[in-house]
């Protein structure tokens, strides 16, 4: 992996700081593979994402890291918890559901 200039390089606080300073009301910090599911086909993420100001860590079930963030995008910057975005998105029963916002 890459290094950054000692510059670039700074806490997780301070990023976050930084971010919430610019205006970024919404941002990814880190999606990763934790697993495969059980459904064919399907990997399970962890999504660490910036959320109106608010740090939100959730897992998605989906088939790559591009449906993972369209089935993201419908609930951020709606106000729900991530631990009701965890219960929809990390779960085996709406994985195939279609990619419509939810209200």
């Amino acid at each position: 992996m890459a290094k950054l200039k000692k510059k670039y390089n700074r806490s997780k606080k301070d990023l976050l700081k930084s971010l919430k300073g610019l205006g970024r009301q919404s941002v990814v910090l880190s999606i990763e593979v934790l697993e495969t599911s059980k459904i064919n086909d399907h990997l399970i993420y962890e999504c660490v994402y910036l959320d109106n100001a608010i740090k939100k860590q959730i897992n998605i079930i989906a088939r790559d890291i591009t449906e993972a963030m369209q089935k993201l995008e419908p609930y951020v910057g709606a106000g729900i918890p991530d631990t009701t975005t965890n219960l929809i998105l990390g779960s085996e029963r709406y994985a195939d559901v279609p990619l419509d916002p939810p209200v």
